[in-house]
């Protein structure tokens, strides 16, 4: 970890001082959008697009708006804080070294496969499996067919589809989507 001069630590706290005042600035926009003091942000072009349907998306999408341009420019300046502290180099090796403990931290062993059975679906439903395992019972979307008893069964969470993360069931070879 590189030491900081006095200069770089001073900036870098103002720097984190705007972080905060950028997010309470957001919710205060959002309350008063909310009361009717300010207008919708998007332009009446992109909401006529809609049609019948405008009035509701009006208010999620205003919303929406003003809440996440907050939440961008307050995550801009906690990064902006970060690199004039410990500078542009050690900033990205630490994100990479926080991305490889995350995906690390995402697969997670179940335990070994006992039994599999499959519900078949019914009229506008999709089939599921019941998988048990030492540890469980996981329900996955979809008929599971190949899977020997014994089988090593992870649970892996990715985020490249969601910024929330997918759960998927892995095991022999295959992953089937968990079902909550």
């Amino acid at each position: 970890m590189t030491t900081a001069l006095p200069g770089r630590m001073h900036i870098s706290k103002v720097l984190s001082a705007f972080s905060g005042l950028a997010a309470l600035s957001a919710i205060g926009l959002t309350l008063w959008y909310v009361f009717g003091d300010l207008q919708n942000p998007l332009p009446s072009a992109f909401l006529s697009g809609f049609g019948e349907a405008a009035p509701i998306f009006r208010w999620p999408f205003g919303l929406l708006c003003y809440l996440g341009s907050g939440a961008a420019l307050a995550l801009m300046f906690l990064a902006a804080s970060r690199i004039t502290l410990v500078g542009w180099s050690q900033f990205i090796a630490e994100e990479k070294e926080k991305s490889v403990k995350a995906r690390k931290a995402a697969v997670r062993p179940v335990g070994t496969l006992v039994a599999v059975s499959v519900e078949n679906s019914r009229f506008l439903d999709s089939a599921t499996s019941m998988i048990e395992t030492t540890n469980g019972f996981y329900r996955v979307f979809g008929k599971v067919h190949c899977a020997a008893k014994g089988e090593q069964v992870t649970i892996q969470k990715d985020y490249s589809l969601s910024p929330f993360g997918l759960e998927w069931l892995c095991f022999a070879g295959q992953k089937y989507q968990l079902t909550k």
